[in-house]
């Protein structure tokens, strides 16, 4: 469909004498300013699309490398590259809030990732949308036992839900 948008762009640019012309009046420079403003647009309207390609082959094992906070943490996937982790329907306290007891809380989920995870193989279950806006991996991750972290965490009381990522009703 972009591809048939791009050609017909050209074709009826070169059948008007457009495209090489050099006409009085008339900037060629036009042509090729136009032609990638309808790249662009094209590009951007498909960025969901380039964004989930990579993500469709995401290994399903990983060691957690460092945690970042109650809800993120860094591992280094069984591909051998390192990625931001994003566990989904968990929210955690940020570090960075300005109120003292919040960011008590928030250290607090931290360690409480830092016990469990940081250093551990894990695994990693996919959603329906694999890489958030950030370009963090959006998991759902079991530990070395098989329980899934992201129940643990919310039922122990360091984080609650968090349900702006659409999720599989089989969580």
């Amino acid at each position: 469909m972009n591809m048939l948008i791009i050609h017909r762009f050209f074709h009826s640019h070169w059948r008007e004498g457009r495209v090489l012309s050099r006409k009085k009046g008339y900037f060629p420079g036009r042509d090729r300013l136009a032609l990638l403003i309808a790249l662009l647009a094209i590009i951007l309207s498909s960025s969901n699309s380039l964004i989930e390609a990579p993500a469709a082959s995401l290994p399903a094992t990983a060691s957690v490398t460092h945690v970042i906070d109650g809800d993120s943490f860094v591992a280094h996937f069984a591909d051998g590259v390192s990625r931001g982790v994003r566990l989904i329907g968990v929210n955690a306290p940020e570090m960075t809030d300005e109120r003292e007891n919040v960011r008590c809380w928030a250290f607090l989920a931290k360690r409480f990732v830092v016990h469990h995870l940081e250093g551990r193989k894990i695994k990693l279950e996919y959603d329906l949308n694999k890489l958030d806006k950030y370009g963090r991996v959006l998991a759902y991750v079991r530990s070395g036992g098989g329980e899934l972290f992201n129940k643990l965490i919310i039922r122990q009381g360091f984080a609650y839900i968090f349900l702006l990522y659409p999720f599989r009703k089989d969580y």
